[in-house]
């Protein structure tokens, strides 16, 4: 069940229970006695001491019954002998005085009627008219994501100093927001199962700083890195409910980086892999569905560039040689739309 039927559900149990509370704290409204003869052990009895409602000469000043109305625990000698019917159209009766709620068979209706309440919002989905019944029982179809994303690296240090005895530690204290865009494909495999072929192309840069403790001196790097992604990844959806259907998927995925640039401080290999998860939800719109989905990457390869040939300045080579791996992660927001 998803977060807005949850939600939902809890509001009636809500509801009911406060109608509930309310029924028996303040007034029972439409009440029909049916005055029998006494049997033995009865309880819950009651008698009217004085007539209600009034006689036909009798001016009705309000809509209540006079204070000279009572209800009590009727005594067996107190009981007609012959069955009568006593009609109140209003009667308010408080909780804490209304003998009545000791009985063992209003406990008994309470709490058939308490647990029916419980259980009647989840059986009671209301049933809407589906979007785009037949969409999602296509052998193959196409779409397209856009988003946003975020570029992470982790960096494992070798803490070797350098030969004037600085010692640099890397980061990446901000993260920038890139945007992502790429094309879904699409291929049925049974009611729940789907396999998704995705390339997206992702641009975004980083803003790597490295510090050094001791003189607290700091050098600042800014990469502007571009991806080629492909991941294959598996969807699995739950049951669809009206006009949405959660999912979650997963799989692996191979990277190319576009137009690496020379010369910089830091340089990393042109291509990657990993793996990656999410999550999203499906809603059926009347002509096409939307997906907002939640995606983790993990790199698995290191993608340091270890050998600089091609830096000639020899001071930065020391903020390369600080490092021994690095690994990229990735965090993509999108809006599918198929």
């Amino acid at each position: 069940m998803s977060f807005p039927a949850v939600k939902k559900t809890f509001k009636r149990l809500k509801n009911s229970l406060t109608n509930i509370r309310l029924f028996l704290k303040y007034s029972i409204k439409k009440i029909i006695f049916f005055s029998t003869p006494p049997l033995k052990g009865a309880r819950g009895m009651f008698h009217v001491t004085s007539p209600w409602p009034p006689s036909k000469g009798e001016k009705r000043t309000s809509p209540l019954p006079p204070r000279s109305l009572s209800l009590s625990k009727c005594q067996r000698g107190n009981l007609p002998s012959k069955g009568r019917i006593f009609q109140f159209k209003t009667i308010t009766l408080s909780f804490f005085r209304y003998t009545l709620i000791n009985s063992s068979h209003l406990k008994k209706i309470v709490f058939i009627l308490t647990i029916t309440l419980f259980a009647f919002p989840s059986l009671a989905q209301q049933k809407k008219v589906q979007n785009t019944p037949y969409a999602d029982h296509k052998m193959y179809h196409l779409g397209f994501h856009v988003g946003l994303h975020a570029q992470d690296l982790i960096f494992t240090h070798n803490g070797i100093a350098t030969p004037t005895g600085e010692t640099w530690f890397a980061e990446i204290p901000n993260y920038t927001p890139g945007f992502s865009v790429g094309v879904i494909g699409d291929m049925f495999l049974n009611p729940y199962m789907n396999l998704r072929l995705i390339p997206t192309i992702h641009f975004g840069d980083k803003t790597i700083v490295f510090r050094e403790p001791a003189s607290e001196t700091e050098k600042l790097i800014r990469m502007r890195t571009n991806y080629l992604d492909m991941p294959l990844n598996l969807k699995i959806s739950s049951v669809r409910v009206n006009n949405y259907r959660p999912y979650i998927i997963g799989g692996v995925y191979g990277a190319l980086e576009l137009g690496s640039k020379l010369g910089l401080p830091l340089l990393f290999q042109n291509y990657d892999y990993g793996v990656e998860f999410g999550l999203g939800c499906t809603f059926y719109l009347p002509f096409f569905k939307l997906a907002p989905e939640l995606k983790f990457k993990f790199g698995l390869p290191d993608i340091h560039e270890k050998n600089r040939v091609d830096l000639t300045n020899e001071n930065d080579k020391v903020y390369s040689n600080a490092l021994s791996k690095v690994t990229t992660r990735m965090i993509v927001f999108t809006f599918n739309f198929e």
